[in-house]
Order: C-alpha cells, then sequence, then structure tokens
C-alpha cells in the first residue's frame, strides 16, 4: 500500500470516527447526565494514561513502530548514517525542516511533539479536575464542548496537511489536538452518562492521533523527496 493510500484511509477512518461520535453523543443521550465517580475515575484513567503514551511518543517518537518502515519517524535512527544528515530534534539539519523545529528551554526540539506533550500535561491536568469535581452542565454546553473538541482535532490535521503555519503555531495546533480529545472525552461520558461510550471516546482519539503522526510522516517524507539533495532521511 503506497503512503498516500494509507494517508488517504486514514482521513476517511477520522471522518467517520468523528460522526460515530456525534451519533453517540445524539442516541445514547441521557436525559439524567449523571456519571458516578467509579465511572470518572474509568474513563479518567484511561485518558489520563493514554495521555502519558502520548507523551511518551512525543519524547521517543515511533517507538512502537521500530520493526515497520511504513512508521516515518520509527525508522529514522536507521536512516541517519545513510543521509549522512546531523539530527536536530529528531529531524534532519535542513533548512527545509526549520519550520518544524523551535527553542524550548534551551534546546532545540520539534514543535510539533513538544506541542503532544505539552497538550499532554494540560489535559491530564484537566482530567484530574474533572474527577475530583462535580460537573453540572446543561446538555447544549456540552455539545458545544463537543464541537470545539472535533473543531480542534480538524483544525490540528489541517494544519498538518496544509502546513498552516510556523513552528510556533504548529506548537500550538497539536497542543490544542491534545485538549480537543478531552472535550470530546469529557463530553461524550456526561452526555451519556456511559463509562464505555467514554471509552471509545478514547479508543477514537488514537485513531485521530495515529492519523496525525500518518499526516506528519507523510509531509517529512513529501520535503525530502521534493529536495535535490541525495540524503533522504524520510
Amino acid at each position: 500500500m503506497t503512503p498516500r493510500r494509507n494517508v488517504t484511509i486514514y482521513l476517511v477512518l477520522s471522518v467517520m470516527g468523528a460522526v460515530f461520535i456525534l451519533l453517540i453523543a445524539w442516541l445514547g443521550f441521557s436525559e439524567s447526565g449523571s456519571t458516578t465517580l467509579n465511572d470518572k475515575l474509568i474513563v479518567g484513567g484511561a485518558f489520563i494514561a493514554s495521555c502519558l503514551f502520548g507523551v511518551s511518543l512525543a519524547l521517543q517518537p515511533g517507538w512502537t513502530r521500530r520493526s515497520s518502515r511504513a512508521g516515518g519517524h520509527a525508522y529514522i535512527a536507521d536512516k541517519r548514517e545513510k543521509s549522512g544528515r546531523r539530527m536536530t530534534g529528531h529531524h534532519p539539519d535542513c533548512e527545509e525542516f526549520n519550520g518544524h523545529l523551535m527553542e524550548f528551554m534551551d534546546r532545540t526540539v520539534c514543535s510539533g511533539c513538544t506541542g503532544l506533550a505539552l497538550g499532554s500535561v494540560v489535559a491530564i491536568i484537566f482530567t484530574i479536575a474533572y474527577i475530583a469535581l462535580q460537573v453540572n452542565a446543561d446538555a447544549w454546553v456540552l455539545y458545544v464542548f463537543l464541537m470545539v473538541g472535533i473543531l480542534l482535532v480538524a483544525l490540528s490535521l489541517t494544519d498538518i496537511i496544509l502546513s498552516l503555519g510556523k513552528a510556533g503555531l504548529h506548537n500550538h495546533f497539536n497542543i490544542f489536538l491534545v485538549i480537543g480529545f478531552f472535550f470530546v472525552v469529557v463530553s461524550v461520558h456526561q452526555l451519556t452518562g456511559s463509562a464505555a461510550f467514554g471509552l471509545i471516546a478514547i479508543i477514537i482519539s488514537f485513531l485521530w492521533l495515529d492519523t496525525r503522526i500518518q499526516l506528519s510522516s507523510k509531509r517529512h517524507r513529501d520535503i525530502c523527496m521534493a529536495c535535490d539533495q541525495s540524503c533522504k532521511a524520510y
């Protein structure tokens, strides 16, 4: 399967996932909207664990795909020697990738991965507050939060597809991506009062995250292929 077709499939599945989330929130809507502490611990705990997993991906991109070349970042270590390029923030020290790097705490880092890590930390704090506090929001407010969450996810994916911003803006889009996950998961959980539906929302968030990774990998490959230099890090 070609990378382009692979990315297209991911995008189609991501759109289907968003539609499925909306159907769950609508058809599974509970008038009471009540969630027990145990349910909040289950959904919140699973989401926090997912955020920690996201942080691990941000700090060590592609560690789950070491055996597959399809993962983009997953095989970058194997291509360092072949490309002859020094790696900075897990990107080659090529001017074509300058827009993917930023300075953070006196270090040059990948703007996208840093955004995912920071967004995960913020989402973990929000989730702890969600578990600890009583949520009494009207249904229409929760639906607004749900739509905002899906919009944030869509904007983050669009940023990668169209290369909308520089490193700083790209960083913020990735922070908003994880916050969007939080809005979706909590909104679905509160609207349905079901821990199972909340966990389904987390699973679909993983699909969106993987789509983001696939789009990023394709973007990096396209940059390398369009370059007339012989070194190919992707």
